[in-house]
């Protein structure tokens, strides 16, 4: 995948207001779906969808905390901006 590819797919994931706004809350302490949907004010399901495309763009990674899933900033080179990259 070159640069512009790249680009494409960060702004692609990023150009829903409902699928940035759980990017920049999960940040690098991490969140887990239920956290996102109240902060968001949309269902669970809604959160799970979006945060399942940031995961599979490679912008956030999961992890396991007992039975809960948390969702973190993935390390990448971009950033959105007023959020600090990792």
């Amino acid at each position: 995948m070159d640069d512009v590819d790249e680009v494409l797919l960060l702004a692609g994931l990023l150009a829903s207001p409902t699928r940035l706004a759980a990017y920049r809350l999960v940040g690098k302490s991490g969140m887990g779906v239920v956290e996102v949907a109240a902060q968001l004010g949309v269902a669970p399901s809604t959160a799970s969808y979006h945060l399942g495309a940031l995961y599979a763009g490679g912008l956030v990674r999961v992890t396991r905390e007992g039975r809960r899933r948390v969702y973190r900033w993935a390390k990448t080179k971009w950033f959105v901006a007023g959020v600090e990259p990792t």
